[in-house]
């Protein structure tokens, strides 16, 4: 995330010379400052590409939080323009639209975890300093991305697991009303001083718009490549799979698990 531009066109030099691929998990997939960050990092992989003559690939190609789902039609627009002009650029997506990550690290701003855990979990004992967070968290975030705005609210974060059972298969939204608390973000910053561990799923994710990019035929075969499952959680073990008109189930390999039976099943499919 700190190279320059010219600096990844050049190891890209390199990977053209033995036709690798150069992947990116391109800088911006949310959407900070409008989706205008997202469509430069896109412009940059498809400069990089043209520069250094190597295939290049967008890693997860999405526009994150629900209401910038349309984005991805417009970007999707400049990889078939950069593809007709002879450049070898694909992209790939994630198979849901959730996320999973820590409670705390994703909902409440970079800035007030200063001390570490700890101390945010001191901290936010001190009504003032609630105030401050929640405050922060119900605005857009400019140079954070806003897990909770992305996700719809609290009835877009799922609690997955945690120190204690309590809660977990239970929206936000459902936990602040079994518990009574008129706002959400209480229930939240609530759990983050009594459950540091806790993952959620919010489902900032989204799908991609195809705007009116054309989707193959009905009935074409088309191949589905894995790719990398983020380290914080992978909530799918199988991936369902229209195999001529019979549904089978996938292996997920991730973080090393069902490993070898992936590999079994996709030999299987092909």
């Amino acid at each position: 995330m700190y190279a320059s531009t010219e600096e990844l066109t050049a190891f890209a030099e390199v990977l053209a010379k033995y036709d690798a691929l150069y992947i990116s998990h391109i800088r911006i997939s949310h959407i900070r400052n409008g989706f205008a960050s997202l469509l430069e990092s896109l412009d940059e992989l498809i400069t990089i590409a043209e520069r250094s003559g190597a295939r290049a690939e967008v890693y997860h190609l999405k526009a994150a939080g629900r209401g910038n789902q349309p984005v991805t039609a417009s970007a999707i627009k400049r990889i078939e323009e950069a593809r007709a002009t002879g450049l070898a650029i694909t992209a790939d997506i994630h198979p849901y639209e959730a996320g999973a990550t820590g409670l705390d690290a994703c909902i409440i701003p970079p800035r007030f975890h200063d001390g570490g855990p700890d101390a945010l979990r001191g901290k936010l004992m001190r009504e003032d300093f609630r105030a401050t967070v929640k405050d922060a968290i119900r605005a857009p975030g400019t140079d954070w991305d806003n897990s909770y705005l992305n996700a719809g609210g609290a009835d877009g974060i799922l609690l997955l697991s945690g120190n204690t059972s309590e809660g977990n298969g239970m929206t936000l939204a459902q936990v602040a009303m079994w518990r009574g608390d008129a706002d959400p973000l209480d229930t939240l910053l609530d759990i983050v001083v009594a459950d540091s561990r806790m993952i959620i799923e919010p489902e900032h994710h989204a799908v991609v718009d195809m705007g009116e990019a054309s989707l193959p035929p009905l009935g074409s075969r088309v191949a589905v490549v894995p790719n990398h499952c983020c380290a914080a959680g992978n909530p799918a073990e199988h991936l369902w799979i229209d195999h001529r008109g019979a549904l089978r189930p996938w292996a997920v390999a991730a973080r090393g698990r069902n490993n070898q039976e992936a590999s079994r099943a996709a030999r299987r499919l092909s």
